[in-house]
């Protein structure tokens, strides 16, 4: 019986309702527990000087992919804060201390592939700032899908 489903660092647990064929079209493995429990004694096997240098290759993938969502994300802004504008929709100076503050933080949290991070910022500025909800919800989205997260 299918158990788990793993691509590069992205676990997910298989359930009666998991598309299976969906997983192994997106990149994952599919394991029975028994294989699953073979996979963690491989891996447990490995020096942390060799997981490290295996987290150092994946993180370019991230870093790459982090600095190309940012410069999505800020012609996004530009957009949502261009119609506001056309609108007669005026941030007030809390908000945009709150909007440049947290824009600081997506930035640096994508452009460094803390991708757990931007997701959380991404989250924070959709709560506050609900007029850049469909910003958020989009970093949110492509975030989950670059990890596999489904």
């Amino acid at each position: 019986m299918n158990y788990i489903a793993i691509k590069d660092f992205s676990f997910l647990m298989l359930s009666e309702n998991s598309n299976i064929q969906e997983l192994i079209n997106n990149g994952f493995t599919i394991m029975t527990k028994e294989q699953y429990d073979n996979y963690i004694l491989q891996v447990n096997s490995k020096s942390e000087e060799e997981i490290l240098i295996e987290l150092e290759k994946k993180s370019e993938e991230y870093i790459n992919h982090g600095h190309e969502l940012f410069e999505i994300v800020k012609k996004k802004t530009w957009a949502v804060n261009t119609l506001n504008i056309s609108k007669g929709i005026v941030l007030s100076t809390e908000q945009m201390k709150s909007l440049l503050s947290t824009s600081d933080m997506l930035e640096k949290s994508l452009k460094t592939g803390s991708f757990k991070t931007a997701k959380d910022v991404a989250l924070y500025l959709k709560i506050t700032l609900p007029q850049y909800a469909s910003i958020a919800d989009f970093v949110i989205s492509d975030l989950n899908q670059f990890m596999g997260i489904i």
